[in-house]
């Protein structure tokens, strides 16, 4: 009887241990900078703001591109513009939210928004402010000239509405500033690298040599917007292409939540050899691949694309696998057929 009482007391006191140092992590990850509304009175006071477009994964290996970041995060494009009161609800909502704040935080921060102005001569005297917003993770971090001063968390409960990034995206729209949705990222070893989608088409067709359905997904994209410096002579303008098949496949079956994977872009079977083939310098296959329809808009479908392949720059596989990722809105295209074996 001896044994098992000692097993339940040491299983017993390392559950508070482990609850205990839970505890003290979520206590350390939570909210260091108390936030107060005058820390966000600059931007309401402005004139001029640059809104910038983010993408949300950190510009990892500092020095590896000398291309433009805002906090650590890769510029996709920026637009100034005269502030406007419509404007202002954009730092007013997030203002509400930080006063109304219930104590929630989310343990992510992908931010794809960003304000920076310069006051001039001002109360605030000649001090850079900024502003990097993550709608998604229901978090916004203040800066002053450089220096993170603040946060402002709006993780509200279900009485209220938490501020969105609707306004912003309208405004980087309308300007025509390239946004995360229309980017092909490569995670690479040192760092992404982002490349602007220029096309991005899918069919689904009856391949009358197999007997086989097939779901084709091509993607085209341009010179990057921001790269690592070792690939910036490369000159890439990546393509990617999936095939997936089945017995029977019907355009209505590509509903919201109908998820394809694909282990191996080489299977080397007598029906089908290859599933894909992602361009860069040189044609390779890609692995770990991944189909999600997120949106579909009659024959515009919204695709959540993933993938992992040899890194673009060091085929020999002497550097861990890039990672391809996307997610934007794919036009139909009756006359797209698999263009390879």
């Amino acid at each position: 009887m001896k044994r098992p009482l000692k097993a339940f007391l040491w299983t017993t006191c390392l559950l508070v241990a482990v609850m205990a140092v839970t505890v003290a992590i979520l206590l350390w990850l939570g909210p260091q900078k108390q936030y107060r509304s005058e820390q966000l009175q600059p931007f309401l006071e402005a004139s001029q703001w640059t809104v910038f477009s983010l993408h949300p994964s950190p510009a990892s290996s500092p020095g590896t591109s000398t291309q433009r970041t805002f906090q650590g995060y890769p510029v996709l494009g920026r637009h100034e513009m005269a502030v406007t009161s419509d404007l202002k609800t954009v730092v007013a909502d997030l203002d509400r939210a930080g006063r109304c704040w219930r104590g929630a935080v989310s343990l992510c921060f992908w931010p794809r928004h960003g304000i920076a102005v310069t006051h001039q001569g001002s109360t605030h005297q000649g001090s850079t402010h900024e502003l990097l917003i993550c709608y998604e993770c229901s978090e916004a971090q203040i800066f002053t000239n450089g220096t993170q001063v603040g946060d402002v968390y709006f993780a509200l409960d279900d009485t209220e509405a938490e501020p969105t990034s609707a306004l912003l995206d309208a405004v980087l729209k309308k300007a025509g500033v390239p946004q995360d949705e229309s980017m092909l990222q490569l995670r690479r070893f040192n760092g992404p690298e982002l490349y602007p989608i220029t096309r991005a088409e899918w069919n689904v067709y009856r391949d009358e040599k197999r007997g086989r359905w097939d779901l084709w997904i091509s993607v085209g994209a341009d010179h990057a917007i921001f790269q690592q410096e070792d690939t910036r002579t490369l000159k890439a303008q990546p393509t990617w292409e999936i095939n997936w098949s089945a017995e029977t496949l019907k355009r209505e079956d590509l509903a919201p939540g109908f998820v394809v994977d694909i282990p191996k872009g080489y299977v080397g079977t007598d029906a089908v050899s290859r599933h894909t083939n992602f361009y860069y310098t040189s044609h390779t296959d890609t692995d770990e691949n991944l189909i999600k329809v997120v949106e579909a808009d009659g024959d515009r479908l919204k695709l959540r694309l993933r993938g992992t392949t040899t890194d673009v720059n060091f085929y020999d596989g002497s550097k861990p696998e890039t990672t391809l990722a996307l997610e934007t809105w794919f036009t139909r295209n009756p006359a797209g057929r698999r263009t390879f074996d």
